[in-house]
């Protein structure tokens, strides 16, 4: 097995077994991260990279917002809907007319939620020590469901 394999395979591996709380943790860490790097591409005129930072960012929030299950708290899950519709917006005007503070307006709200989801994961985690994580086959789409 070469190297990348191996790193692959510890990757999937990680994400199958996460909790959920924690999945969505990194998907908002992945969307801040790449949104920072759009930010710093238009800075510096790389407009390539900005796209592809920016489109990087939009799969993450459109995927949290495709998966947001709204039988569960459905007021909560419309607000979250509206503030990643609003992201989506403000990273797309980013893209289109190459303007900064469109990226900072989207990354100030997901900074918000990221500091959300680590209190939401952390008395998820406080509550299930002696639970074993779960093992989500690739089918096995998870629906964020926000009962806390």
């Amino acid at each position: 097995m070469s190297l990348q394999n191996a790193v692959d395979q510890y990757r999937t591996n990680h994400v199958e077994t996460v909790s959920k709380e924690r999945l969505v943790v990194m998907l908002y860490e992945g969307a801040i991260r790449f949104a920072d790097e759009a930010q710093q591409a238009i800075a510096s005129g790389d407009i390539p990279r900005r796209g592809t930072q920016i489109n990087r960012a939009l799969s993450i929030v459109q995927e949290l917002n495709n998966s947001l299950d709204h039988s569960v708290a459905p007021e909560l899950t419309q607000q979250l809907a509206a503030l990643y519709e609003y992201v989506e917006f403000e990273l797309s005007e980013a893209n289109r007319i190459n303007e900064a503070a469109h990226v900072k307006n989207a990354l100030r709200i997901l900074r918000t939620l990221l500091v959300s989801w680590k209190r939401v994961e952390s008395r998820s985690a406080e509550e299930a020590q002696d639970t074993p994580p779960v093992n989500r086959s690739t089918s096995d789409t998870p629906r964020l469901s926000l009962s806390v």
